[in-house]
């Protein structure tokens, strides 16, 4: 598939359409909280507050390019399906914080650091209830065999994804060293919480309801797994560089004792004493890390080029998630859905994407 290049006419069209699609979400999942606020509303004011700041939409909106891409118009009940997708990110993200211990979300308080722990597993579970209150109802819209298929899937995707959750967290608070495991836990991880998750399940919930065979479904997952690989490394990489920007505390991901490719490669590559450092840091919960501590593994994270070698393995699956595009864009229909959901899965992969010259700034700043 060849990518022509956009004038500013059609670039703020696209623009324009993917905000409106983003409102309309967020209508719908908002309107499936009106009882809660007219119970209280600083109660409803607490539950939706990631929603009012506002995120990526990357899993709604990949659904419903996916689906036009199909041939299926945006009306109302396609884009409940959507705001399915979304609220169960919202609800997903209060149960990640409070497993990470984050402090920051969206650029401002997580509700765990604001309300506690206790109040925030009880606002992820109403968001999680709408969620698959949502879901039923948009599965009475359907016919009652794609909606058993749709099902099936939807379960599927969220059987996966607390898997490679489990496996992130089983490293954090149980393994803690680097010298038991190696890159494939990285892959396992990111292969259930974020390929399944982020890509290629809202490409096959699209498939599926635009009633594609088993193939085409199949394909999507090829598509998928790459892709989500290529995402969460990218994800991993800003976390690195760019955290204040994106509204999260500096080096999260090095404070909550994540296993990311970053660290993975800076491991293997350091000597011994880095090694050992390595290990006694992240044997530390995240309170007792000092702000040195974390100096020093930044340092040798740039000592063993572990952010160019992330940032390499991350074009190499963007690389090969685009060529399983290509194989299977034949299936789709030759609309400007497409070729728009061809581009969305090249910018989600680089989300306002690192390269390696940005690295030497970086390094300077």
């Amino acid at each position: 598939m060849v990518f022509t290049q956009r004038d500013s006419g059609t670039e703020a069209k696209e623009k324009e359409l993917q905000q409106r699609f983003k409102k309309e979400i967020k209508e719908i999942m908002l309107s499936y909280l009106e009882n809660e606020k007219n119970l209280d509303n600083e109660y409803y004011k607490r539950l939706t507050d990631y929603i009012e700041r506002g995120g990526h939409y990357t899993r709604p909106l990949l659904f419903v390019y996916a689906a036009q891409a199909f041939g299926l118009k945006p009306d109302r009940n396609l884009m409940l399906m959507a705001a399915t997708i979304e609220m169960s990110e919202e609800a997903i993200l209060k149960y990640d914080d409070m497993q990470d211990h984050s402090v920051f979300r969206r650029g401002d308080y997580t509700a765990n650091y604001r309300y506690g722990d206790e109040l925030a597993v009880l606002y992820a579970s109403v968001l999680q209830d709408k969620t698959r209150q949502m879901f039923e109802d948009y599965l009475q819209t359907l016919q009652p065999v794609v909606a058993a298929k749709l099902r099936s899937k939807f379960d599927e995707i969220t059987r996966v994804t607390p898997y490679g959750q489990e496996r992130e967290l089983l490293f954090i608070y149980n393994i803690r060293d680097f010298s038991k495991v190696d890159e494939s836990l990285y892959y396992e991880i990111v292969k259930g919480k974020t390929s399944a998750y982020t890509v290629y399940g809202p490409l096959q919930f699209a498939a599926i309801v635009a009633g594609q065979n088993d193939k085409v479904i199949e394909s999507l997952q090829k598509i998928g797994e790459p892709a989500g690989i290529a995402f969460q490394i990218n994800d991993d990489v800003q976390d690195f560089l760019y955290a204040k920007k994106l509204g999260k505390a500096p080096y999260g991901d090095l404070y909550e004792g994540k296993y990311t490719l970053i660290m993975a490669h800076a491991y293997k590559m350091a000597d011994d004493e880095d090694k050992a450092f390595i290990n006694s840091v992240y044997s530390k919960r995240r309170e007792e890390k000092t702000p040195d501590e974390i100096k020093r593994l930044v340092s040798i994270v740039y000592k063993t080029k572990s952010l160019e070698y992330a940032i390499e393995q991350r074009d190499m699956y963007m690389k090969i998630a685009l060529s399983e595009f290509s194989k299977y864009a034949n299936y789709l229909e030759a609309n400007k859905a497409t070729i728009e959901l061809a581009r969305m899965i090249l910018n989600i992969l680089s989300r306002d994407g690192v390269d390696a010259s940005e690295l030497m700034k970086a390094k300077r700043d």
